[in-house]
């Protein structure tokens, strides 16, 4: 009986002994670039494609003829990605002298290759690792009213309402316009108070206006002036002459 009863318990722990790996474990991520983002909780590990080039540029000075380029290029590419154990380029440049120093085809040129692709690594590589964000907290979120906005010739002309102001037409083609009714009131020269205005309008200030159809303006005035002064001189030249012939 106690056997049967420890039954359920022992298969309830291989069963989390099971589970518990994969629950812990992490997402890979291959990169094709020495040079990426890489969001939080990925384990990086580099593409040995993704460093081909550099390493080549600085073997081929090393192979005056052309024979462990080729070679190299065709190991490198079958090469596992390389795994990275930090996020910096000293990282990146370590892990991959790591991986060519296992390279049995380069041992007559790796103490002379590998520092010169350590620097060139560590100083152009590195990954940018992105924080983990934490799950926001679900529940209702009000909506924000949109803003009610009165239309802005309705909003002006209910603060300050448009009141026309008067105009006073004087002598000379002039007129007076009177300000505003809250204003004190400007006497006038015949001891009257004049209407409440601008009191610098109804002190004298003025602004010429156009003569309107049917009026005498200034200009007539002076014509029909100029026209009777010839009309006198010419009769008085007149009125000498026919005294001097009547003098004859």
């Amino acid at each position: 009986m106690i056997a049967f009863r420890m039954l359920p318990v022992a298969g309830a722990a291989m069963l989390a002994v099971l589970v518990a790996p994969q629950a812990n474990a992490q997402e890979v991520k291959v990169l094709g670039s020495c040079v990426a983002t890489v969001p939080a909780g990925q384990v990086p590990e580099l593409s040995p494609l993704a460093v081909q080039q550099p390493i080549v540029n600085l073997l081929t000075p090393l192979d005056p003829l052309d024979v462990l380029v080729p070679a190299f290029n065709g190991i490198w590419a079958q090469q596992p990605p390389i795994a990275l154990h930090g996020s910096t380029g000293e990282a990146v440049a370590t892990a991959v002298v790591s991986r060519l120093r296992g390279i049995s085809l380069l041992s007559q040129v790796i103490d002379v290759l590998t520092p010169s692709v350590h620097d060139v690594l560590a100083a152009t590589c590195g990954l940018t690792i992105l924080p983990s964000v934490a799950p926001s907290v679900t529940g209702s979120t009000p909506h924000a009213q949109p803003p009610t906005s009165v239309p802005a010739a309705q909003s002006v002309a209910a603060a300050s309402p448009v009141t026309v102001q008067p105009e006073y037409t004087v002598g000379g083609g002039y007129v007076i316009a009177a300000g505003e009714p809250s204003q004190p009131a400007v006497p006038r020269a015949d001891g009257d108070r004049a209407e409440p205005g601008n009191p610098q309008l109804a002190a004298g200030s003025a602004e010429v206006i156009p003569d309107e159809p049917g009026t005498f303006g200034s200009p007539v005035v002076l014509a029909a002036l100029l026209l009777t002064l010839v009309s006198t001189q010419l009769l008085r030249v007149w009125v000498l002459r026919r005294d001097e012939g009547n003098t004859d």
